[in-house]
């Protein structure tokens, strides 16, 4: 993937939240918070995310559903986008690969 020279140097912080809610009990990955970028672009980091995935994407109300959980594979898009994707909600620890080092003991 190429980075796009056209776009500013500051680029926003995006979220990344997986949901199953209201899906009967399929998990979708939910890319929110998006801060000055267009249509156009969020439906070409769409694509991306579903060629790397090999899922179905669409965009809803100015977010990125991709299906399954896929969290991991979109951050990379999004880095690779300049943009800087944080996971939301849920516990911390569980998406955490040190998350032992933090349990009490």
């Amino acid at each position: 993937m190429r980075w796009d020279s056209r776009a500013p140097c500051q680029r926003s912080r995006v979220d990344i939240i997986r949901q199953t809610a209201h899906r009967g009990g399929k998990g979708v990955t939910v890319v929110k918070n998006f801060l000055g970028i267009g249509l156009p672009e969020k439906q070409e980091l769409a694509k991306r995310m579903q060629r790397a995935c090999g899922v179905g994407e669409t965009v809803k109300d100015g977010c990125i559903e991709i299906q399954g959980d896929n969290r991991d594979e979109v951050k990379c898009i999004l880095i690779e986008a300049g943009l800087h994707p944080g996971f939301a909600g849920g516990n911390p620890l569980m998406s955490d690969p040190f998350a032992s080092a933090y349990k009490a003991k």
